[in-house]
This record gives C-alpha cells, sequence and structure tokens, in this order.
C-alpha cells in the first residue's frame, strides 16, 4: 500500500512539474 502511494505522489509531482511549466514558459 505504501509503495501505490508513493507511486501515486511521484505521479501527481510530474503532472505538477508538467502544469508549472506550461503556465511558466
Amino acid at each position: 500500500a505504501l509503495e501505490a502511494k508513493e507511486q501515486w505522489l511521484g505521479g501527481w509531482r510530474e503532472a505538477k512539474e508538467d502544469i508549472n511549466s506550461g503556465l511558466f514558459n
């Protein structure tokens, strides 16, 4: 369960970076 949570958080972090780069670039 913990591993899946970390995977989900990792995916969220990547999505957040994509959103940030889209907003600021």
